[in-house]
This record gives C-alpha cells, structure tokens and sequence, in this order.
C-alpha cells in the first residue's frame, strides 16, 4: 500500500557615504554628527539559537580523546520529509565527527550531539520515554536528569548513547568506538567523561535566543493530522474509500527529538486504505522553506520541474509510483505525496492543504 512506502519520502544595503567639505582655516569644524549603529539584517533562514559552539562541547580533539581515533566532521544527513529539519528548523546545535570510511563493513567509530532550546521538562520525559531510548536508565552519577543506555562491546563496536535535560536544553549524545580502536576496552568511561563535560557547560549557558521567524507571511502548521485535513475530506478530494490514518508526526514515528515539532507548528501525516492500493502523505513546516533545497541532495538523480497550479512556488516529480508536489509558499514548505493515478487530483488536495495550514 502507497501509505507504508510513501511513509518510508540579501537583501543588499548601500551605505550612502557623503563627502564632507573640508574646512578652510577660518571655519571652525562643526561638531560632529552622532551615528546610529546600524541595525543588522534580519536572518533570511532559520538559525542556532543555542549560545555555544561545537568547539566548546564537541569539538574535533574531544571526539577523538572519547573514541582513539582521528576523526573528521560529519556530512551533513539529507532527507526529503520536511518534519525531518525541525531540529534544525528551531535553532538546535548540531555537532558530529567520525571515522574516514574505509568501505563497507569496516568498523567506525563516531560521535554525535545534539543540544536544542526552549526544551520542557515535559517533552524530555516524553523523549526519555520513547522507544529509541528503552534501553537508557537513569544515571544519577552523571546528573539529576540523565539517562544513559551502553552497548556491550561486539566485533563491530562499544559505546553509550545519553539524553539529558538542564535549564531550558534538552541533549543527546551517542559515542559509538571501532572495536579495533585502543579506546574500545574504555569506551563506557571516556562517554561518560565526554558527556560529564558537555553538561556542565550547557548548564552554565545562557538563555538562547527566541525562535527564529521568517519577514512577512508565515503558515500556520498544524499540530495533529486533523489540522492538516480530516480524513473525511481527504477522502472525498481525492475520490478514495475510507481513509485511516498511518503514521503521524507523534510517537515513535516522530521525525523531530523532544516534541521540536510543537515549537514551529510542523507535522507529517499519512493516510492508507484498507481495501485498495493508495493513500495520501502530507509535510509542512512553517519557516522551513529553505530545506527543499538541501532535502533536494537526498536524491539527486530526481527532476523537480516547476509547475503552475499550486500555491505559492511549486516543484513536481514522480518516482516509484507516486507524484510529489513540493509548495514553497508564505515562507514554508507543504509537501504533499499521491499514487500515480490520483494525480489529477493533486491540484485540489493541495488547494485545501494550504487552506488549512496556510496564514
């Protein structure tokens, strides 16, 4: 069924400078005119509110001192669900250093941080109580709100996966170390060492900075598959049978980490039927229009060819079976995915998205 493999998807200033005319000797020199600092320009993208950089929690040498090994940066991971980049989306700092491949089935060690803000204590209960962290307990060693889950050492690799809350953060970290790396017999001590240090910094940080918000017109997102369309409409626009619901924004299907996703407004929902092959599968993210571009590198092989007949700036592919539809509209991105044969339908499905989730 179409809804479990589609679940699967300057401004520019001129500075005016005016030419004084020197004054002669017999001209006194006017006192001079009081400046304005000028005002910096608004950020046209979403960015990190948190105030500290991967060199004061993370950096190249911590990463290789947790693990014994030298270590390069991350690549950047692409996706092309947009609720995929609502960590970043609310100004989370990302951190992540690994080993150079050396080929498949090669072991590798790699460590990866996250720190977001205007985290509740609520949401990190709810995180700490998901399924990707069943295996972590709480570790009042290391602090109040920390829970900590190890892996035995294998053939391929050891190490320790945390998650915290302090102040208004919420963090993971995860410190896998090579089997064949000299750190390997130590790699629950020298996590344990990293993560110490990283919390005491974050609990010494300062408040962050508010949600980035985009100049001008923004979407209003939704919170629930409901507020994207009901399932009654869903139906009905796209001249399907009886819809259910498949996967949702929530739970362990949830693409964000501590419920990031109510801070922005973003969701994703899918749709499938129980008595035909089809489905529907909607995204958005307010402020987020500026993804598409890098979810874009996550299949580089597809066409996006712009297209008439949707709101806002619109780009059309089809791949696997499916037509996708990506709105860049009112500084947000709606993507929106039916099977080949509802395509005509598209239009109309994302006439009444937009009308749900737009300003």
């Amino acid at each position: 069924m179409i809804g479990a493999a589609l679940a699967a998807s300057v401004t520019l200033i001129s500075a005016c400078s005016s030419v004084a005319s020197v004054p002669t000797p017999s001209q006194a020199s006017p006192a001079p005119t009081p400046t304005t600092p000028a005002t910096p320009l608004a950020s046209l993208t979403p960015t990190v509110r948190v105030p500290l950089g991967c060199d004061q929690v993370l950096s190249q040498a911590d990463a290789e001192a947790a693990t014994g090994m030298p270590m390069t940066a991350s690549p950047p991971i692409t996706f092309t669900n947009p609720t995929i980049y609502v960590d970043q989306r609310v100004g989370s700092l990302e951190c992540g250093w690994q080993t150079p491949t050396n080929g498949p089935g090669t072991p590798a060690s790699s460590v990866t941080l996250l720190i977001m803000p205007g985290v509740t204590r609520e949401a990190f209960l709810g995180e700490a109580a998901g399924e990707g962290w069943s295996r972590a307990t709480p570790a009042p060693t290391l602090g109040d709100d920390v829970r900590r889950g190890c892996d035995p050492q294998s053939a391929d690799s050891s190490g320790c996966h945390y998650i915290a809350f302090t102040g208004e953060y919420g963090i993971t970290l995860a410190v896998s170390v090579a089997a064949d790396s000299p750190a390997a017999a130590e790699a629950t001590a020298s996590g344990d060492a990293l993560f110490t240090g990283l919390l005491t910094t974050v609990a010494a940080a300062p408040a962050s900075a508010p949600l980035w918000q985009p100049q001008g017109p923004s979407l209003r997102g939704a919170r629930s598959c409901d507020d994207i369309i009901s399932t009654d409409t869903l139906a009905a626009v796209t001249e399907s049978p009886p819809l259910e619901i498949y996967k949702q924004e929530a739970g362990e299907y949830a693409n964000s980490n501590f419920n990031a996703a109510a801070q922005t407004s973003a969701y994703f929902c899918s749709w499938t039927s129980q008595s035909i092959a089809g489905g529907a599968w909607v995204s958005v993210i307010p402020g987020g229009a500026s993804y598409f571009e890098d979810s874009k590198r996550a299949y580089p092989g597809l066409t996006w060819e712009l297209t008439g007949g949707y709101p806002g700036e619109a780009y059309l592919t089809t791949t696997d079976g499916a037509t996708t539809v990506n709105m860049l509209v009112d500084n947000g991105w709606i993507k929106i995915v039916l099977s080949d044969d509802k395509a005509p339908l598209l239009p109309a499905l994302a006439a009444q998205v937009y009308a749900n989730v737009g300003p």
